[in-house]
């Protein structure tokens, strides 16, 4: 295998201590400027390098050697599938995931045979029944959020400036988590909205005699400050005087409090009445399972989780469940302001799939398996490959056991006790595993050119190379209320991330693959293509205008400044004349505006991507708060040609 020395280890704490001093240095000196190893020692290389790090290493498995040993680094599918498939053999390093134990051991941080209790329990919480509770719950909170920004579905023009996009985009999963995993309604902030149905307990209104904190205050105070929490550790927490980590250990403290009293009294509840008829996983996660063999054969006893680890276990979920969904969420609204191609194609397939149906006949038995097969399940794995919200997987070979590997008909030792690094976003960029949408059209493209285009947003390469128009797409032959892996492969439709363009094994890895792979994908996949739904069914999301254009549209009077829209929320049926503003511009001077907000915004998410637990936007970077875009009324957009 090729491989790469470095003098430090970068994550130690003496190097990343010192790299902000050193590396400087070390780049200006003769001979070293373009070297791998530097950018190896820099921080976050495998987001800043991608696949370039293995094209210049020389191999898509390449070693890394430090002072304290060595490691492996791969991109490859076939050495991928291999390790995941033997799992035994390349456990998951749990010291580095006891980070996220803060309340107790859950699925990620355990091994052996305590993780498969973990999985015989918590896998059967992913039921059917859970995923129509976040259906019913995705498309409450999501007509919530647009509410909120007031507007509503039966406007007919309005346009408002997305002033807090990100904390929305993170606020709806928040939400939704909260109702499908631990019973507890939470309402979006200055709606009047009530569920008439349902009978979960509220948290706005929940609270503990001595609590300063309600449990929605409380839950988004602790994930707001997961950072320092993380940093500081509970001991810390509980020990330093800043007003900071006080706020940060009230929240810690108070959720795990709220916790602990919602399991026991749900404990005593199934004690007294039986099991409860409720689809939120902490129900079904409290149930008493029949411990089962791996050939399926009942052992004749029960297993089930302790409270403590329950309580670690949903912290966990509304950990990841919150972080990732919403990252995909807000990247996906960006790049959809940025394709308005493939934002067209989106809508198109929504009127396909809904006609002129209002959202309260919206239905999960007929509707889910349409939205995952069209342009909305494309969306979701494309944004999925672009921006992984986990940029690699560490694993590792067990202690005295050296393990054997095959790449391209070559075997491969690895060493005992050597850590493994699966590098998704390599695998997600890999031209080698994919096809871009340009070859796709083109076969004549070479193979250096369809690579140019792995770092962008093509919705259209998970579709099949096919010659019929999307509006034609006809869905009557899917049977509702089936799961998409018992749909006949001739029903589904040839536009299906399911369809001959999936990618390889190893290829695709934003839930991991095998027997660690994530239990909620189903759960993300309805949140996210539901909530594109509820969105693009009325509304276009677009660039805001350069200053220059904004102000000979202004010369008219027929239009706001952009900085003023959030100031008319709730009157924004005044909304500007588009036509007047279409004729106010020349087109090529509307274009090169077009192209000057989209380049501008490109960069700006490209160049301020941050990551600690997962991969997102850090606006904290440039002191900005949104990107530059606006949600209108369809067909009534600025940039309509």
């Amino acid at each position: 295998l090729p491989y790469i020395v470095l003098p430090f280890d970068p994550q130690s704490l003496a190097w990343i201590l010192v790299s902000k001093f050193v590396l400087p240095i070390l780049r200006r000196l003769p001979l070293t400027c373009n070297d791998l190893w530097l950018d190896l020692l820099d921080e976050n290389p495998d987001w800043r390098l991608q696949y370039s790090m293995y094209r210049r290493a020389g191999g898509d498995t390449f070693l890394i050697i430090k002072p304290n040993g060595i490691s492996v680094q791969t991109c490859s599918a076939e050495i991928i599938t291999q390790i995941i498939s033997r799992g035994n053999r390349f456990p998951k390093p749990t010291k580095e995931s006891k980070v996220v134990e803060l309340y107790g051991p859950n699925i990620i941080t355990t091994e052996g045979a305590q993780w498969r209790t973990h999985r015989k329990i918590m896998a059967p919480s992913f039921s059917e029944d859970n995923n129509r509770l976040v259906w019913d719950e995705t498309l409450y909170q999501a007509r919530a959020m647009v509410g909120g920004w007031g507007l509503s579905d039966s406007q007919e023009s309005a346009t408002l400036t997305l002033e807090e996009l990100q904390k929305d985009t993170m606020l709806l999963p928040l939400n939704i988590i909260s109702r499908a995993v631990l019973g507890v309604k939470l309402e979006w902030p200055k709606q009047k909205q009530k569920s008439s149905n349902d009978h979960a307990s509220r948290g706005d209104q929940m609270s503990v005699e001595g609590h300063s904190l309600t449990f929605q205050d409380a839950l988004s105070t602790l994930l707001e400050n997961l950072p320092l929490i993380f940093l500081l550790g509970s001991f810390l927490l509980r020990q330093l005087p800043f007003k900071a980590v006080r706020h940060a250990y009230a929240a810690f403290s108070e959720w795990q409090c709220y916790m602990q009293n919602m399991i026991l009294t749900r404990r005593e509840q199934m004690n007294h009445q039986g099991t409860p008829n409720k689809a939120d996983i902490l129900s079904l996660m409290l149930k008493s399972h029949p411990d089962v063999e791996e050939d399926g054969e009942k052992k004749g006893e029960t297993i089930s989780l302790t409270n403590e680890e329950i309580l670690g276990n949903t912290f966990i979920m509304t950990l990841a469940g919150h972080e990732t969904t919403g990252d995909a969420l807000f990247f996906a609204m960006v790049e959809l302001a940025m394709n308005p191609q493939s934002q067209r194609e989106l809508q198109k397939n929504l009127d396909d799939i809904f006609c002129d149906r209002p959202l309260d006949e919206w239905n999960y038995n007929l509707d889910l398996p349409r939205l995952l097969v069209g342009m909305p399940g494309a969306i979701f794995s494309e944004i999925l490959r672009v921006y992984p919200p986990v940029i690699q997987i560490p694993k590792r070979t067990i202690p005295g056991s050296a393990q054997t590997l095959h790449q391209n008909g070559q075997q491969i030792t690895i060493p005992p006790d050597v850590h493994i690094k699966l590098s998704v976003i390599g695998a997600h960029r890999n031209p080698n595993l994919w096809a871009s949408w340009t070859s796709l059209a083109n076969s004549a493209v070479s193979s250096s050119d369809s690579a140019k285009d792995l770092g962008e947003f093509q919705p259209c390469r998970w579709l099949m190379a096919t010659n019929e128009n999307h509006s034609n797409i006809d869905y009557s032959s899917q049977q509702s209320g089936q799961d998409l892996d018992e749909v006949p492969p001739s029903t589904i439709n040839p536009f299906s991330p399911h369809a001959s363009s999936s990618p390889k094994p190893g290829a695709y890895l934003p839930f991991s693959e095998g027997s660690r792979s994530c239990l909620g994908r189903r759960f993300a996949q309805v949140e996210m293509v539901l909530t594109l739904a509820v969105i693009f069914k009325y509304w276009t999301i677009e660039l805001v205008p350069e200053p220059p254009v904004d102000q000979g549209e202004l010369q008219g009077g027929h239009h706001e400044k952009c900085g003023n829209e959030k100031d008319r929320i709730g009157s924004t049926n005044h909304s500007p004349d588009y036509k007047s503003l279409k004729n106010a511009v020349p087109v090529a001077e509307k274009r090169s505006a077009w192209l000057k907000a989209r380049e501008r915004l490109r960069e700006e998410i490209r160049g301020h991507l941050s990551y600690i637990l997962t991969l997102k936007y850090d606006a904290r970077q440039n002191g900005k708060n949104v990107p530059a875009i606006r949600l209108t009324k369809r067909r009534k957009e600025y940039w309509r040609s």
